[in-house]
């Protein structure tokens, strides 16, 4: 069995594209996932499978979801060796002030050196980012909300999906109790 974290990308934000975890769970399970939890309400799932084929998985999950709920997310699916690679890649780890505000841009093919300039460009004095493989660490201790360089990571980096670093913790530790 294949553990994978199942991350999907602008579900539940702003009052769009509603999908219940409940029902997520039901449709990972219909897919043939097995032991499968959901953390929060932002597209977050561990499961087992028996294909270790993610590609052709988020492809069912992907039409599965837009069957039941009338939307397409995007959907990323990482093994569980490979999800914590990038955690442990993660440069700004061991040195950000708070976890809620570091974060990692998970991307289906690497960003592009001209795209992390362009963020670059925005950065304050605080905020640090980094590129590694299909994944993009930004820590950004004044917070996201205001800050020109996140507006502009998810225009230089579009289809990317952006998660907190208390929750790719979280949902490691998840995966993990399932091997």
């Amino acid at each position: 069995m294949t553990v994978f974290v199942a991350l999907l990308r602008g579900i539940n934000v702003g009052g769009h594209h509603k999908l219940p975890m409940k029902t997520l769970r039901e449709i990972i399970e219909g897919a043939g996932g097995e032991a499968v939890s959901t953390y929060i309400q932002s597209g977050n799932a561990v499961f087992q499978a028996a294909s270790a084929n993610a590609a052709t998985l988020e492809k069912k999950l992907g039409a599965a979801i837009e069957k039941e709920a009338g939307f397409r997310p995007d959907v990323f699916l990482i093994g569980l060796p490979e999800y914590r690679a990038v955690l442990n890649k993660n440069p700004f780890a061991a040195s950000c002030g708070d976890p809620s505000k570091l974060f990692v841009v998970f991307l289906k093919t690497a960003a592009t050196k001209k795209a992390l300039a362009d963020v670059e460009s925005a950065l304050v004095k605080s905020e640090r980012i980094a590129a590694k493989g299909k994944a993009v660490y930004f820590d950004a201790p004044e917070g996201v909300g205001r800050s020109k360089a996140a507006e502009k990571l998810g225009k230089a980096m579009p289809g990317g999906t952006m998660r907190n670093w208390r929750s790719c913790v979280k949902l490691e530790e998840m995966a993990s109790a399932l091997t």
